[in-house]
């Protein structure tokens, strides 16, 4: 089998004004006002076609995966998935690594964006292999056999929520049978604080209940927002520093019982290792769709579990992306719990002609070949045609602004 083709299909869904709750989500990055896919399409000679989804700039992802990878790629053998990897990853510098029994990442393959293109390519060429040997992706990724189904977590809760709306919705997911959910953070004291006391009075003290900072708050907030919102028992604060504080990350964690969860921003094990060796965080969190598709963030997984520490992949893009974390899941002995979209997201579902869907609280193992999910590629190019142009702006709402003036 030879790959003949490999493509990023470009989709883009502008967010309307309106809806209950708001279709244009907020945070520290601003208002959504549209939302992007890149779909990776590789071909291969036998009529077998894979796909896999890059998590990135969606031009950008076009030309690092048509200009740049594609050329590596054309005429391999597809179900060389590892190999293909390291190709991408090497480069040049493959046939010296090779001799000496070393890793020598390219120039260019370190992290990045060329990183989420190649993660993209790897997702789908865990499909081909995956449809070729008629066999579910986790399987083939060694896993598998222990459990029918995963814990999923409802993820949005983002700014465009007052405290009174957020606990609607965060009710509304208890009544779909969630017993885990995140919300955004990083508002100001108050509106933190009545946010987080709005949640746990509308599920209760049986749901965990998990909070983002998307990397963008200072040591000395988080320090005084974990001991002021203790009393909710909170399951982890999510990349509470900057990306690559690893000593800010170790600080706090010798400081806080709540724990620690990051990894969605790090690019392959090189990028997890100081914090990992440093005993920076609790729970990591690998995005198949950046960090180095399912062939790395399995590394990941498996090196965070020598150090006792679980896996929770990243799951924020469409349904590929959902399948991709949830074969992770399951072939990983430290997977438990995956993160499951519910910010309004028509690409999320509506492009897949079986999309993956929760069913209280949990996601089923899959049992179909391939990463087990049917991208309908006619359908997403019509509906969903790409726009360029920025997707979000720093628009925050009223309800923020009058807590705390300084978002207007």
């Amino acid at each position: 089998m030879e790959i003949t083709e490999v493509r990023a299909i470009l989709l883009s869904c502008p967010m309307p004004e309106g809806g209950d709750p708001p279709w244009r989500t907020c945070s520290d990055y601003g208002t959504v006002f549209q939302r992007n896919a890149v779909i990776v399409e590789v071909e291969t000679d036998e009529g077998i076609t894979g796909y896999g989804e890059a998590v990135g700039d969606a031009l950008s992802m076009k030309t690092l995966i048509e200009e740049r990878l594609k050329p590596r790629l054309i005429g391999r053998d597809p179900t060389m998935v590892q190999g293909l990897w390291e190709m991408m990853f090497q480069g040049s510098r493959l046939d010296i690594g090779l001799r000496r029994g070393v890793t020598y990442p390219s120039p260019e393959g370190r992290s990045g964006a060329y990183m989420s293109a190649m993660s993209g390519i790897d997702i789908a060429l865990w499909d081909v292999l995956g449809k070729a040997l008629k066999q579910p992706v986790y399987k083939l990724l060694g896993g598998g056999g222990t459990r029918e189904k995963i814990r999923v977590y409802a993820s949005a809760g983002g700014w465009e929520l007052s405290p009174k709306a957020l606990g609607r919705v965060a009710e509304s997911y208890v009544e779909e049978g969630f017993t885990a959910m995140k919300i955004r953070w990083g508002m100001g004291v108050k509106a933190d604080e009545a946010r987080m006391k709005a949640v746990r009075d509308a599920v209760g003290d049986d749901v965990d209940l998990m909070v983002d900072c998307h990397g963008a708050q200072e040591l000395h907030y988080v320090l005084k927002m974990a001991d002021k919102l203790e009393k909710y028992e909170i399951f982890w604060i999510e990349e509470p520093l900057t990306y690559d504080d690893v000593g800010g990350y170790a600080e706090l964690k010798s400081r806080i019982k709540t724990r620690i969860a990051a990894g969605e921003s790090w690019y392959t094990r090189f990028g997890f290792k100081p914090f990992i060796e440093s005993r920076a965080v609790d729970i990591l969190q690998p995005e198949p769709g950046s960090t180095g598709g399912l062939t790395e963030a399995r590394r990941i997984a498996v090196t965070g579990s020598t150090w006792g520490l679980p896996c929770v992949p990243h799951a924020w893009g469409t349904g590929i992306i959902l399948a991709a974390g949830l074969h992770l899941t399951v072939s990983i002995p430290n997977g438990f719990l995956l993160e499951y979209k519910c910010a309004p997201d028509p690409l999320f579902h509506e492009i897949f002609i079986e999309p993956i869907k929760q069913e209280k609280g949990y996601l089923e193992v899959p049992k179909k070949p391939g990463l087990g999910i049917q991208f309908d590629k006619e359908k997403a190019l019509k509906k969903f045609p790409f726009k360029p142009g920025p997707t979000r702006k720093a628009v925050y709402p009223k309800w923020l602004v009058d807590m705390n003036p300084k978002w207007g």
